[in-house]
């Protein structure tokens, strides 16, 4: 188990099967001041069961620009699928999803058990966020070299942000770039709002060796107190962020079996 801020994690997360395995994790999952994280690996040989999908889902998956993209599409989707059924008391086939305002994804009709996610993928991965009590975001990134990261800055960056990510050694930009683009990304899906908030409205901070924390709010009015950011290393090359309102929650973090689950490729250090 993971708690506050930006602890640190001595091994990696635990694989957990679909079923008996999983309904017991599922079952551990307080009703309030916790969540739940699920890494998803959508590498390796079996395929995805299409017929668990609904109809939308099929239709994006099919609208993927490469072989590729479809089959990651799909057993991302399949894999929310079991998780919800298994955290919300329902079968897999039974969920179904409700979109809000602003896109945000949710049940359409309340479960038997209550459960609240946010899922995220990057590459040959995916990230799941779950809870009882309160909406999640979270975000995860590929470490990709930008031709331009200023210009990327200037343009969704607040000023505080900006001069600290200036303000880094030149190694380690690339990360400090990350760290606050996902922590930023977290935030937007935890609100719920989409990039109707501008992502210049708040600061976040972005250094290594400082704790993940909103700064503040409304280019400066408000405080960035009531809202809790935690730092996530899922994968070698990738970069993560959950955010949470209210106090910093108790985290735990899992591997859910299933294709190309790569049990030694990775060693968790920080969440």
């Amino acid at each position: 188990m993971i708690t506050g801020h930006h602890p640190a994690v001595t091994e990696s997360w635990p694989v957990v099967a679909r079923g008996d395995s999983l309904d017991r994790v599922a079952e551990s999952l307080p009703a309030a001041g916790a969540a739940h994280l699920w890494l998803l690996d959508l590498t390796g040989d079996p395929e995805p069961d299409m017929a668990l999908l609904d109809a939308d889902e099929r239709t994006r998956s099919a609208a993927a620009a490469s072989a590729r993209g479809r089959r990651r599409f799909a057993l991302r989707r399949q894999a929310l699928r079991h998780l919800l059924a298994a955290y919300g008391g329902l079968t897999a086939a039974d969920v179904a999803y409700a979109v809000g305002p602003w896109g945000r994804p949710r049940l359409a009709a309340a479960p038997p058990r209550p459960v609240r996610f946010n899922a995220s993928h990057a590459g040959d991965w995916g990230l799941v966020a779950l809870t009882r009590d309160r909406d999640p975001g979270v975000d995860l990134e590929a470490l990709v070299p930008h031709d331009d990261l200023d210009a990327v800055a200037r343009r969704y960056f607040a000023d505080r942000e900006r001069a600290d990510l200036a303000a880094l050694a030149p190694a380690d930009r690339l990360a400090g770039f990350y760290r606050a683009w996902t922590r930023k990304e977290a935030l937007i899906k935890a609100w719920g709002e989409g990039l109707s908030h501008p992502l210049d409205a708040f600061a976040v901070s972005l250094a290594a060796g400082e704790p993940p924390r909103l700064r503040w709010l409304d280019h400066g009015r408000r405080p960035g107190d009531g809202w809790a950011l935690a730092h996530l290393d899922p994968a070698p090359g990738y970069v993560g962020a959950l955010a949470l309102p209210g106090a910093a929650p108790a985290v735990s973090g899992f591997r859910l079996a299933g294709p190309g689950v790569r049990q030694s490729s990775y060693d968790q250090n920080a969440i």
